[in-house]
Parts: structure tokens; sequence; C-alpha cells
């Protein structure tokens, strides 16, 4: 029963705005489960009043409510529940969203909220905003020539194939997002940061694939060193004398605008992707070709 009286004052207090949305979702949290039970109570009740219903405002206790709901259970659950009380409002508010707060959305989300409304003018927005999402995509595939796109498919394929660390693709994939993006030189930075993650991780996992393969080649190398394992996979014929040295010059500059450096240019970012996926694909050639013999 204090539960229940503790919820009740919240959202007293939310609904006579002596709580913010903000103050009311930080004490909600702090029993979440209760709280999804009390407000969907509530959520009904005030969300069928005649009159709310007919409201466009967002600012009105009704859109107030739906605001809350949304940050406190997320645009997943809010896109299941809201559309059963179906009325202008409801509509409003996810184009208020969809116009202003794209960024909330998942892909997953859009393509439910549209399904949500089929044949309604919302679904013609959310099918609009889902093509405006693709359009730093598309302009990255433009500036970008096919094959080294293709290249880094093909990458993230035999990562799969050698059964190495999913986090190698996530990666790769946080850098052709951030590349689409086009943010600011810090962001271009913290790219090259992830593209230095990957190539370290790329090396150790081969390293330690031919040691786990060839007993020949286990030493005591430290792998997660990237200029040990580099060194290693020279030794053991992996990479000749020059491409250990391109090894080392590429891992430099990652280092150097990328760690070293506060912000980068996106020029480097491009450049220094579309060389890492070129090198991949001759580290995992050489690996295949080991593995064989």
């Amino acid at each position: 029963m204090s539960e229940f009286v503790d919820l009740q004052v919240i959202f007293n207090g939310f609904l006579t705005l002596d709580l913010s949305i903000d103050q009311a979702c930080v004490l909600f949290q702090q029993n979440e489960q209760g709280a999804s039970s009390f407000l969907t109570f509530q959520f009904g009740i005030i969300m069928n009043d005649w009159q709310l219903k007919q409201t466009t405002n967002l600012e009105s206790r009704a859109g107030r409510l739906l605001d809350l709901y949304w940050k406190l259970f997320g645009p997943s659950r809010s896109i299941a529940m809201f559309p059963i009380y179906d009325g202008r409002l409801v509509e409003c508010f996810f184009e208020e969203k969809l116009r202003n707060h794209l960024d909330e959305f998942s892909d997953d989300d859009l393509i439910r909220l549209g399904n949500q409304y089929l044949d309604k003018p919302l679904q013609q927005l959310t099918l609009r905003v889902r093509a405006q999402k693709m359009v730093p995509i598309a302009n990255l595939l433009l500036a970008n020539p096919a094959d080294l796109n293709k290249d880094i498919v093909k990458v993230k394929s035999l990562v799969s194939a050698y059964q190495f660390a999913p986090e190698l693709n996530e990666v790769l994939d946080k850098i052709e997002v951030e590349l689409a993006n086009e943010g600011d030189k810090f962001d271009q930075a913290a790219s090259l940061k992830h593209l230095r993650t990957f190539f370290e991780k790329l090396h150790e996992h081969v390293g330690r694939k031919l040691q786990a393969e060839k007993q020949e080649m286990t030493d005591n190398t430290d792998l997660t060193k990237c200029q040990q394992a580099v060194d290693y996979l020279e030794r053991h014929d992996v990479l000749t004398d020059r491409m250990r040295g391109l090894a080392r010059a590429l891992y430099g500059v990652l280092s150097e605008e990328g760690v070293h450096a506060l912000k980068s240019d996106r020029e480097y970012v491009r450049f220094c992707r579309n060389w890492v996926g070129e090198y991949a694909l001759v580290l995992f050639f050489e690996l295949e070709r080991l593995l064989k013999n």
C-alpha cells in the first residue's frame, strides 16, 4: 500500500506541475515494475477522456503523460501502446517526435510505427523520414568506389567465417555509420580510434587462430600488443617485410590521427578505412594459405 501511495503522490505532483517530467521519471524509476502497472492503469483513465482525446495540445495533461511514458519506457513500448487510444493527440505526438526527435527512433521502431498507421498520413510521414535517414548512407556510397565498399563487406564475412569476435564487425558497422553521419572533427578522431581497435584486434585474432591450428607457431608473443602481433606474423611468414612496414605505418597513422589527436579530418577516416579494408583482405588471404599447408 505504501508503494501505491508513493506512486500516486508522484503522479499527482506530475499532473499539478509540481514535478517536471524528468523529476517524475527519475522517481518512478525507483520502482519501475510498480510504475509500469500504475501508469498503464492511469494512462487508460486519462486517454479515454473524450475531451482530452480531441485535443492536439501536447502541453495538455494527456500530452504530457504521453511524453512521460515515452521517456520512462522508451519508443518501442510506446509505439505498441499509444495507438490503442486512437485520436489526433497521439498522432500529433508521433508527428512531433518524427520531425524533431528522429534520432530517438530505431529503424525497427519506424517500421512498427508505420505498420500501426497503414493507409494513414502518419504512415506516409514515417516512410519519408526513413528515406531521409538513408540520404547520408547514399552519399557515402556515392563518395566511395563500389569495390571499396564491397571489400568492407568481404572483410566482415571473413571475420564471421573464421568465428572471430563479433565485436570486430560491430566496430566496422559503427565506422560506417559515423562516416555516413559526417560528424565534426571530434567524431572523426573517434572513428579513427575505432579503426585502430579493429586493426589491433584483427592481428590478435589472426595470431591466435594460427597458434590454435599450428603447434609450431605457438610462442610467448603478447598478441594483445599490436606491434608484437605484427612482428609475430612477419616471423611466421604471414607478412612479408614490406607488408610489416605497411602495417606499422598504417598503425602509426591510426594512432597519430586518432588516439593522440583530439580532432581529425574526414579524409583521414576515409583513407584509413579503405586501407585497413584492403590490408585486412590480404591478411585473410595469407591466413588461409598457411592454414591449408
